[in-house]
């Protein structure tokens, strides 16, 4: 398995960005298959966000070989808070973080303008 992780540690004014996640990943011949294992306790909430973060990136990653289309995950470490971390913020890092894994890109890499506080999934 691969490691991954990604942090996002940012203050703009009274408004802030906070999470870090880091994890194993690798690709298996399950076509669309999403497994995910967690080692760190997490809330539901933050577990929803990891799914669809790893939903997304299955569906848009670059890869040679287009059957390997499943994935399994470890959550290792989740870093995240009340007031810094939203659930559209832990979907971005989770991708970032798979994509730094794998060491591959996706079509429709999600963005974070860090000036202005707006995420974006590109369509």
């Amino acid at each position: 398995m691969n490691l991954g992780s990604y942090k996002i540690a940012q203050q703009l004014k009274t408004r802030g960005l906070f999470a870090f996640i880091e994890l194993s990943v690798e690709l298996t011949q399950a076509y669309s298959t999403i497994e995910i294992t967690y080692e760190a306790q997490l809330d539901r909430t933050w577990k929803i966000a990891i799914e669809f973060g790893a939903s997304y990136f299955l569906q848009n990653i670059k890869v040679s070989n287009k059957h390997t289309r499943g994935i399994k995950i470890c959550i290792k470490q989740f870093h995240g808070n009340e007031v810094d971390t939203t659930s559209v913020l832990v979907s971005i890092v989770t991708i970032k973080a798979l994509m730094d894994a794998l060491k591959v890109d996706i079509y429709k890499e999600p963005f974070i303008d860090t000036a202005t506080l707006i995420y974006g999934f590109p369509l």
